[in-house]
């Protein structure tokens, strides 16, 4: 049991696999708006029964899907390279305070709960962050612009994320989605901030703000999105302009 409770602490916060599943996803979100863009198709398919509002949201879904894949699939591997580097798995029921770097953690629960849990934490920031990078997609006509304006944004979300582990600040923290992908520092120790006069801890901050940012995120992209204008004549119409 002490090896593994060295092991767990010696583990590194892989601030490059989290940077790289940012990454991923913004080489698999950017292009998800521009692309019909390039070619007309956001014309033709307002002439569509399901264009429109509806393929908006039908991308938002499948994007979502993708991303959480994605950070499903790396925190699999982060799980597998700890058991494989270290050559154990056991001590999964021990308590997360047993590990000196979680001796003042924000949860009360054992090592296999928070590996779960960290998870999950991290799909919903991956999920926030790619809403963010699709939000910012939308306003370009051509993949270049947006490309250039999501990856500025991810650099900013990592690095200001990765600085935390030296210069540690709760808001910054909390309203930075990176924090939930590297959230070894986010749970690390128990913080609060005051919320309408009651104390939050920062890690439920953090998962609330993220979450509210994802919805605001879809909420605009449904609103900015055109609505289908389906009829027969204006489908003859855009045909005709896209034939030219």
């Amino acid at each position: 049991m002490a090896t593994t409770l060295g092991c767990f602490s010696s583990k590194p916060n892989l601030p490059a696999l989290a940077g790289s599943g940012s990454v991923l996803c913004l080489y698999g979100v950017v292009s998800t708006f521009v692309c019909e863009k390039e070619t007309q198709m956001d014309m033709l398919l307002l002439t569509n029964p399901g264009g429109g509002k509806k393929t908006t949201f039908a991308k938002i879904t499948a994007a979502s899907l993708f991303v959480i894949s994605v950070a499903i699939w790396f925190s699999v591997v982060d799980y597998i390279g700890f058991v494989y580097f270290f050559g154990t798995a056991e001590g999964g029921n021990l308590p997360l305070y047993a590990v000196s770097n979680f001796s003042t953690a924000a949860v009360n629960c054992n090592l296999w709960q928070y590996a779960i849990l960290s998870a999950v934490i991290r799909a919903v920031g991956v999920w926030t962050m790619s809403m963010v990078f699709l939000l910012i997609s939308m306003f370009g006509r051509n993949a270049l612009v947006p490309f250039v304006a999501d990856f500025g944004a991810a650099l900013c979300f990592i690095i200001t994320g990765a600085s935390q582990s030296c210069f540690s600040n709760t808001w910054l923290k909390i309203i930075n989605p990176y924090s939930l992908l590297a959230n070894r520092i986010l749970f690390g120790k128990t913080e609060f901030i005051g919320f309408a006069g009651y104390p939050v801890q920062s890690f439920q901050a953090a998962i609330i703000f993220a979450i509210t940012v994802g919805v605001v995120s879809i909420t605009a992209m449904m609103m900015l999105s055109k609505r289908n204008s389906y009829c027969r004549e204006r489908r003859i119409k855009c045909l005709d302009l896209c034939t030219k």
